[in-house]
């Protein structure tokens, strides 16, 4: 019994390199389809390339894209909420909450 979870660990040791390598190429190739947006600037390539690490390794502990996918919309909320110019928001309502009131 003990000498197969040895051997069981093993093989998780074995292919622990090779997962690795595959969340860091996929989060390059999430970086790269990010950061071809119109609102991306080049100091958001560390932020974006975190973000696919950290998804990456959440989908590979969780065995499950679900939680990664969770992630990334909360990630969105987040992001927008920052990026809203919230004064001009303001504004906009205020005039177009004025008109449906007549």
């Amino acid at each position: 019994m003990k000498r197969c979870i040895l051997a069981e660990h093993a093989a998780a040791n074995r292919t622990a390199p090779r997962r690795t390598g595959c969340i860091l190429i996929s989060s390059l190739l999430f970086m790269a389809l990010h950061l071809t947006k119109g609102w991306a600037t080049a100091g958001m390539v560390p932020i974006v390339l975190g973000a696919g690490i950290l998804l990456g390794l959440l989908a590979r502990s969780s065995g499950s894209l679900i939680p990664g996918m969770i992630g990334h919309i909360l990630m969105d909320i987040g992001l927008f909420a920052f990026l809203v110019d919230w004064d001009s928001w303001r504004l906009w309502r205020a005039t177009h909450q004025s008109d449906r009131c007549r």
